[in-house]
């Protein structure tokens, strides 16, 4: 079978960074795919993991900002607690 070139990327959006670090860090290692944008609230958070963050990463502190860019983004991944983001579930 013949290797396939990806031409387009599938562009990733992770909300919650307490959870959704790592997985950010392994999502960046598969070809075709960039996480463009991240959303976490906590300040102690964001300075921790902003150095594992790749650079082309927008970092939003606010969620309705961030499910603004959703058209560009195309998935968003919820990394929080299972009861946590269910307002913000139901108004995406």
């Amino acid at each position: 079978m013949a290797t396939q070139k990806y031409k387009r990327s599938v562009k990733v959006g992770v909300f919650g960074l307490r959870r959704g670090a790592a997985f950010v860090r392994n999502m960046e290692k598969i070809r075709g795919v960039k996480v463009v944008a991240v959303c976490e609230n906590d300040e102690t958070v964001i300075e921790k993991i902003r150095p594992s963050l790749p650079e082309h990463t927008i970092i939003y502190r606010n969620f309705d900002e961030f499910i603004d860019v959703f058209p560009i983004i195309g998935s968003l991944l919820f990394m929080t607690g299972q009861f946590q983001p269910t307002e913000q579930r139901m108004r995406i």
